[in-house]
């Protein structure tokens, strides 16, 4: 949509005009044309996307990408993303647990600061993680 919203300005017969600084931008009707083709067609893909990820399982998914011929570094990596998305998410609940087992009251402050070095470290053990697995 951010793309698409540049062909509001295409040239054509003026719809709408502003000044804006030194400017007179100008948004057309070959524009306006242009930008809701571009945004149905995102919206339809990423519908479409969301369905097909809804009702067929991730392996599955990863043979289509294969039988497409999409690259193997590309179907490996969402394979590892995917595995050790649900690792990270086991993490997060434990360090949150951990973070509710010590009375997380406080002022605002001392929250953001406690989450925000909990995230630091979710990151961490995440990178030693993937290191371990690399080697």
């Amino acid at each position: 949509m951010l793309i698409g919203i540049f062909n509001l300005f295409k040239a054509g017969e003026a719809v709408a005009s502003v000044h804006v600084w030194h400017w007179q931008v100008s948004i057309t009707h070959e524009g306006l044309l242009v930008f809701r083709t571009v945004l149905t067609k995102a919206s339809l893909s990423i519908m479409g996307l969301i369905l097909l990820s809804s009702t067929t399982k991730f392996p599955a998914l990863l043979r289509g990408l294969q039988q497409l011929r999409t690259p193997r570094v590309m179907i490996v990596t969402l394979s590892f993303a995917y595995r050790y998305i649900f690792v990270l998410v086991d993490e997060a609940m434990r360090m949150r647990r951990a973070r509710d087992s010590r009375n997380f009251g406080g002022k605002r402050v001392w929250q953001m600061k406690t989450v925000g070095n909990m995230v630091g470290t979710l990151f961490l053990r995440s990178y030693e993680r993937g290191e371990r697995v690399y080697t």
